[in-house]
């Protein structure tokens, strides 16, 4: 059931990130963290936006091989990784000019969504951009 799924919420990413990601403005951006990124699209959309960007997908563990096998398709396999965790649980790598969260908070409680948004402030650089949401 997870690789149809996974499939669907590409096709639907897939046609949105372009606009998203000259919606979102990338100037001064040089890493991306994807949380809950499934098959990475919108990580790949940055990245293809913009040519120096490197993105991580942060994602379960069943979830990472599909995001790999999608990003390897694109071509973007050195631009666009991944990291495997559970963003409820899990701490989120640093370092990031910007954390990206997209149809995930819906899903979540608002103490969990509260604790999610932390995270996210914690994954920032200095100066880095305030986490967003696309629904």
């Amino acid at each position: 059931m997870l690789k149809p799924f996974i499939a669907a919420m590409h096709y639907r990413a897939a046609q949105q990130a372009p606009a998203v990601a000259a919606l979102v403005g990338l100037d001064g951006v040089g890493r991306v963290l994807d949380v809950g990124g499934g098959s990475g699209a919108f990580a790949m959309a940055f990245a293809a936006r913009e040519p120096g960007l490197v993105a991580v997908v942060f994602d379960l563990p069943n979830v990472v091989p599909l995001t790999r096998d999608y990003v390897a398709e694109a071509g973007l396999a050195g631009r666009v990784t991944t990291a495997v965790g559970d963003y409820l649980i899990d701490p989120l790598p640093k370092g990031f000019d910007l954390v990206f969260l997209s149809a995930v908070v819906h899903s979540n409680s608002p103490d969990q969504n509260a604790a999610l948004i932390a995270s996210c402030a914690a994954a920032l650089n200095p100066g880095g951009r305030s986490p967003s949401s696309t629904g």
